[in-house]
């Protein structure tokens, strides 16, 4: 069990900080720490995105393959057509198709590719929406998987808006051969439920040697992290510093 935390102080400003690793389809986008005012620690972690494909960024000072895992991080964007989020068990070969892992994401826009079998949500809309990434996925294209390697767990609505901070906190865990996730958003005042609480995912071989980190897509706007919190093998993510074990 261990815990880590950051809030972007100790990393110098204007660079990518050095324990953060570029993953799933490398370049296309950059990842920079920024002062900040009114941030926890006065900096933040900046990502920009410059084409419109998964990205996927590792933390590194947190071991690979924890079998169960939970992640806390504050984050906003400065677009209202953004998807961004966080991702627990990431891996991949760093090529398209081969991705890995359970995302939590914020979602606003009209990505007619994921919904095209649901016509009610092909209007702009607010949501939260777990998605899971496993590259045998590939050949199970279909409504629930439109494109092959992930599979949208659900969507629920939540009034996220530009420019605010908002929170976010992912759990995944293996439990009898199989991945289980929960996760929530809130803004000020966390619930005590759950939007997703979901069992049977995908097998607990996804992600055996994951890692965890940010994720996002589409080319609009700039996402901030506050800080960025972790969690392993039955520890919760801490809202303070913490020294790992």
């Amino acid at each position: 069990m261990a815990k880590y935390f950051t809030d972007f102080s100790e990393y110098p400003t204007g660079q990518t900080p050095d324990d953060w690793r570029d993953s799933w389809i490398t370049g296309g986008h950059s990842l920079i720490v920024r002062d900040a005012s009114g941030a926890m620690g006065g900096k933040v972690l900046e990502h920009r995105i410059e084409e419109n494909d998964r990205r996927a960024w590792a933390w590194d000072r947190v071991p690979r393959g924890a079998a169960k895992v939970e992640i806390l991080t504050r984050m906003r964007s400065s677009s209202g057509d953004s998807r961004f989020g966080i991702i627990a068990r990431g891996d991949g070969e760093g090529v398209r198709s081969t991705e890995q892992g359970v995302t939590c994401e914020f979602f606003k826009g009209s990505n007619h590719k994921v919904v095209e079998h649901e016509a009610p949500k092909l209007e702009l809309r607010q949501t939260l929406f777990l998605d899971s990434y496993n590259p045998e996925g590939e050949q199970l294209r279909g409504p629930e998987r439109p494109h092959g390697v992930a599979k949208i767990w659900g969507e629920s609505f939540f009034p996220w808006v530009p420019g605010k901070w908002f929170w976010l906190r992912l759990q995944v865990e293996e439990r009898d051969g199989y991945l289980c996730a929960r996760a929530r958003a809130w803004d000020e005042l966390e619930p005590d439920w759950w939007h997703y609480d979901v069992e049977n995912i995908e097998p607990a071989t996804v992600g055996a040697n994951g890692w965890v980190g940010i994720t996002g897509q589409r080319l609009e706007g700039v996402r901030e992290y506050d800080f960025f919190s972790v969690g392993t093998e039955g520890d919760s993510a801490p809202l303070i510093r913490h020294h790992s074990r």
